[in-house]
């Protein structure tokens, strides 16, 4: 029997062919941590992101024991990738906060940080090339927030909704500012890392939040201008994906336009609908309930898993995953029981 990487496995969903089996994706580094330190508890994940050098040397030493054919980058999310260090005030000498943005005066006077500037950045580039470099055989896979993530910290989800309708250019302004941010980003990551998979992270994007129509006019021209232009640069050698959480049922008609190749499910969401809705013009990545992560039993995690592949219809463009991230409290039991079932029932026949 033919032996594949995890590499090769996620190419070869990418152009609809089998392999050995579904590959499927999970992400254990932090919760591995205090196997190798036993200073981290499992409930805080600080010091795990605090130290670049180990934490990709854990999160790739936690694959050879919870094997995934896609390794996570490690980072710090909302330190690296918060507003105060994405964004500054053109000559206000105030420094960008969560929810600073409140009139159009406010955003006329935002920017975009050039991506050299930005320090976090700079991190989350080195944690690309480490998980990389230790890990050739896996999909390296990067999550970077996008326009709605940016612009709903900047504002406020409450006051981002709220202005959608009643100051609409407000927020196609602050959409604009913040597209050109996630833009220059993603376009220097793909110049200057070895990653593979790009995850577009919109999380507030969903209808769990918005409207689908409120997601057609204010994020979807968005995402769009964003992806064509990482599409045009990457020319087929990155994984261009998207993550939204909550339920998208409702627009994945209109993700599925989009320039995509991987679309990834949180839970809420209907896995089979996905297929059906893709007709395989793209990978689906998704989605076992999280939260049997923390309290499943052997026998739930297994018909989880059964019932995901199940939905898949043997389509080799699955990836299978948890719906979001596995939860930090998450037992590393539970993690196993995923596995084995992943293991156990993905075969392609």
């Amino acid at each position: 029997m033919t032996t594949y990487s995890g590499k090769e496995r996620i190419m070869a969903a990418l152009k609809g062919e089998k392999t050995d089996r579904t590959a499927f994706f999970i992400d254990v580094g932090p919760h591995y941590a205090p196997r190798v330190n036993e200073k981290w508890p499992l409930a805080t994940v600080d010091d795990f992101y605090g130290d670049i050098k180990q934490a990709t040397e854990i999160q790739v030493k936690s694959i050879s024991e919870f094997p995934s054919d896609v390794v996570s980058i490690p980072q710090a999310y909302f330190a690296w990738q918060g507003v105060r260090e994405n964004y500054r005030f053109k000559t206000r000498d105030a420094k960008v906060e969560e929810g600073s943005i409140k009139t159009m005066e406010d955003v006329d006077e935002l920017e975009a940080r050039p991506a050299a500037e930005i320090e976090g950045f700079q991190f989350l580039k080195e944690s690309c090339n480490r998980v990389a470099a230790l890990a050739p055989d896996h999909g390296a896979r990067v999550a970077v927030f996008g326009p709605m993530m940016h612009g709903a910290i900047l504002t406020g989800l409450e006051t981002w909704i709220v202005n959608a309708i009643e100051q609409p250019e407000f927020i196609h302004k602050l959409m604009r500012v913040t597209t050109q941010s996630a833009k220059d980003r993603f376009l220097d990551m793909m110049d200057t890392t070895q990653v593979l998979i790009l995850a577009l992270a919109d999380a507030p994007a969903s209808i769990s939040n918005i409207s689908p129509k409120l997601y057609r006019e204010f994020v979807f021209p968005y995402e769009m201008e964003l992806l064509q232009a990482l599409r045009e640069k990457s020319n087929g050698s990155k994984i261009l994906a998207i993550h939204i959480c909550g339920y998208i049922d409702p627009i994945m008609a209109d993700l599925v336009k989009l320039p995509l190749d991987c679309i990834e499910l949180d839970g809420p969401s209907d896995l089979k609908n996905s297929f059906e809705v893709a007709q395989g013009r793209m990978i689906i990545r998704g989605n076992v309930n999280s939260e049997l992560f923390i309290d499943g039993t052997r026998e739930q995690m297994e018909a989880a898993v059964k019932n995901c592949l199940d939905a898949a219809g043997g389509s080799p463009k699955y990836l299978l995953s948890s719906g979001c991230l596995v939860p930090f409290n998450a037992p590393l039991e539970k993690v196993g029981y995923f596995i084995e079932a992943a293991l156990k029932y993905g075969a392609f026949a």
